[in-house]
């Protein structure tokens, strides 16, 4: 922002020729930032022991305030339009290659200094909360230091720039003073297939999460930046003040970033802390009941309309009793906020999500008779998966049975178990020939576990193992 504002009113560069220098330069650093990272990946510093990444920071400090100082500095012997383009072009493309060898390395440290993955999360997002508060402290600061150097004759852009490049060259070495790459994984010694540029653009192409990921931070990115190019301007042409309204703008812009930090952080922090479906919890339970009343209010209008589908034949009936098909619908499903992983299987029937029923099996057949089961008419299903420490003994039997009697009081229909542990499970997906004979329960029928495809074995595997009554 402060920047594009110095090319056109201060070094009074053309607006067109000035927004080229910031596109053609981004092209340069689209292919810049690989190179650094292959770079990096050579691993220079670390046969001396002194780290994959920490080094680059301090190398890149030099290269960094000199590149953006001269940025907005403009030498007086050059006075003709063609030098100041020129000028400009070669220290920003400079600058951003500064960037380049400080960012890279400093956004793939956090991985060496812990192997904790929420550990790894959490540095994530100080770093952009630092950021956030680096820009707020900018926004305060800036224009006062523009109009101190100014009064003090010449370019205010310039000191300022140079006061704000030794500041963050600070900052930049107390980071690496202070940070200690504590996980750094050893180079393989093996010879690794190496995977080729044309080969990488293919899964990328083919890699949906990662397509979307990128789309949002390029939609991001013209927002944040049309932000930032158009409030200086605004400011100066409609405003007359460029010192205190832009200051306040980019200040509660920032501030406003700054607070949807926190906000977005709590949110995922705590998303999971929600009530679930499975637990015996009226709120969630009673949300799973308008969902499936809704639908089946589709299928009775539709029955009073059947003239309107007559490609469907006649009557229209409901049913939770998908057999495996909670599977083959995974796959169709990318990731959610709640931790849903992208294409894993869906909640089969009348089951909760794999994992979300931790409050034992009773509360689960509980939370299935919240819902209107007597509505669908092609039956209902619930899966349970037992360990069998839950029926050891004569007495665990009988809690069994006193558990189906239960079943049946509460109004529901049916349901089938697996009584097996996690253990024995994965034993056989690594040994089959030892476990030709182990029967489980699918859905609505039984087959053997090792015949089973990959994605149906994992998604017994993945439902609750209960433990408890």
């Amino acid at each position: 922002m402060f920047l594009l504002y110095t090319y056109t009113d201060v070094f009074f560069i053309s607006p067109a020729v000035a927004a080229s220098i910031f596109l053609y330069t981004r092209f340069w650093d689209a292919i810049n930032d690989p190179i650094m990272g292959v770079i990096v990946d050579k691993r220079p510093f670390a046969k001396k022991g002194k780290g994959v990444y920490r080094p680059w920071l301090l190398i890149s400090i030099p290269f960094l305030v000199i590149t953006f100082g001269c940025c907005f500095t403009m030498p007086n012997f050059i006075t003709s339009d063609t030098g100041k383009i020129m000028w400009a072009v070669a220290f920003y493309i400079l600058y951003t290659m500064a960037q380049t060898l400080g960012q890279v390395p400093f956004g793939s440290m956090s991985n060496a200094l812990t192997t904790n993955i929420q550990e790894r999360g959490l540095l994530g997002s100080y770093r952009n909360f630092g950021e956030n508060i680096a820009s707020f402290l900018v926004s305060l600061v800036m224009m006062s230091l523009v109009s101190f150097f100014a009064s003090k004759g010449g370019n205010g852009y310039a000191g300022a720039a140079w006061v704000l490049a030794i500041a963050a060259a600070i900052c930049i070495f107390i980071c690496y003073k202070n940070t200690k790459e504590r996980a750094v994984v050893e180079e393989s010694k093996e010879e690794t297939a190496k995977v080729g540029f044309k080969e990488s653009f293919k899964m990328l192409l083919h890699n949906r999460p990662t397509l979307c990921m990128i789309f949002g931070l390029f939609v991001a990115a013209v927002v944040i930046n049309f932000r930032f190019a158009y409030v200086m301007y605004y400011a100066n042409v409609y405003l007359a003040d460029v010192e205190n309204i832009a200051t306040t703008i980019n200040s509660v812009q920032t501030f406003v970033a700054i607070f949807y930090f926190w906000i977005v952080n709590w949110m995922f922090k705590h998303i999971n802390d929600v009530p679930k479906y499975g637990n015996d919890n009226d709120y969630a339970d009673g949300w799973v009941a308008t969902a499936q009343n809704i639908w089946y209010d589709a299928i009775d209008e539709a029955n009073k309309n059947r003239d309107n589908f007559p490609e469907y034949g006649g009557y229209f009936r409901g049913g939770s009793c998908l057999g495996n098909t909670a599977v083959t619908a995974g796959l169709a499903v990318c990731a959610l906020p709640d931790g849903f992983n992208k294409s894993h299987p869906m909640a089969d029937a009348m089951s909760p999500t794999q994992g979300r029923d931790v409050n034992g099996t009773s509360a689960v057949q509980k939370s299935m008779s919240k819902l209107p089961s007597e509505r669908f008419e092609m039956g209902t299903l619930l899966n349970q998966r037992l360990t069998p420490q839950m029926l050891a003994t004569e007495e665990d039997v009988w809690r069994f049975v006193d558990y189906l009697r239960a079943f049946e009081a509460l109004g529901n229909f049916h349901v089938q178990f697996n009584v097996i542990d996690c253990d024995t499970l994965h034993k056989a997906m690594e040994k089959p020939e030892e476990y030709k004979d182990l029967l489980v329960r699918v859905a609505s029928y039984v087959s053997y576990f090792i015949e089973l495809g990959e994605p149906d074995q994992l998604d017994i595997i993945h439902r609750t193992e209960q433990n408890e009554w």
